[in-house]
């Protein structure tokens, strides 16, 4: 497997981010009426008074798409929520959400449940998956109104495996990264203190020179002799 570098895990990460960020823009917009029509492929449905081509878009897409009752039943799901469970389509209609959520997180997935009963909330949380540890997600919720005029919940919900894949190699790179800077700034250290003993080595021979230079000078001028070392400091 090739060696990602920084750049690359960083370039990778903001693609990511990106695609996450069109797809709640775009599924904003079409909860919103903002949208007439979209591009699925080469292919343009329209979305007014369309069920069947909104259908579609939502089985296209990267997302898992769900229709829930204020009490968490799943009334409606697109084929990639089944696939991030790992369990048949039949097997989530008619369940609630919450029986799907990591139980970790599951005081964390009431609080947002909560919430959007209110106005729309969002939040990272973890869906068990079966045969496999939770998967990482992003739950956006939002209210909207059922086919029988009746309140319900519309859910989105983005895998971040990737991105949470992303995210952990760029932090080990940074981790190694530091480790290699902390290790060649301890060898700098030693390397400094082993200059410094050098230099204060050199220093105290030569001032022991001076000393012997000026004692022997001593001695020369004690037997009426000429300094041996004129040069030597006195």
């Amino acid at each position: 497997m090739e060696t990602m570098t920084e750049e690359d895990l960083l370039k990778e990460n903001a693609e990511l981010r990106a695609r996450l960020e069109e797809a709640e823009e775009t599924l904003r917009a079409i909860r919103a009426g903002e949208v007439d029509a979209v591009m699925v492929g080469a292919q343009v449905f329209t979305l007014k008074s369309a069920e069947t081509p909104y259908r579609i878009l939502v089985e296209a897409m990267n997302e898992a798409a769900i229709t829930l009752t204020p009490d968490g039943t799943v009334l409606y799901c697109n084929g990639r929520l089944a696939e991030l469970f790992r369990v048949p389509h039949e097997a989530v209609v008619g369940a609630t959400l919450r029986q799907f959520v990591a139980p970790a997180d599951q005081p964390k997935f009431d609080a947002l449940f909560a919430e959007s009963l209110r106005c729309s909330s969002k939040g990272e949380i973890g869906l068990g998956r079966k045969g496999g540890p939770p998967v990482p997600v992003q739950l956006s919720l939002s209210l909207m109104k059922l086919d029988d005029g009746t309140r319900g919940l519309c859910a989105v919900i983005t895998d971040l495996s990737e991105r949470k894949r992303v995210e952990i190699a760029l932090k080990q790179l940074t981790e190694d990264l530091e480790a290699r800077v902390a290790s060649r700034t301890l060898d700098l250290q030693a390397k400094n203190e082993e200059l410094k003993k050098s230099n204060r080595m050199m220093v105290g021979r030569e001032l022991r020179m001076i000393e012997l230079k000026k004692e022997m000078n001593a001695l020369c001028a004690k037997f009426g002799q000429p300094p041996k070392y004129p040069n030597a400091v006195e």
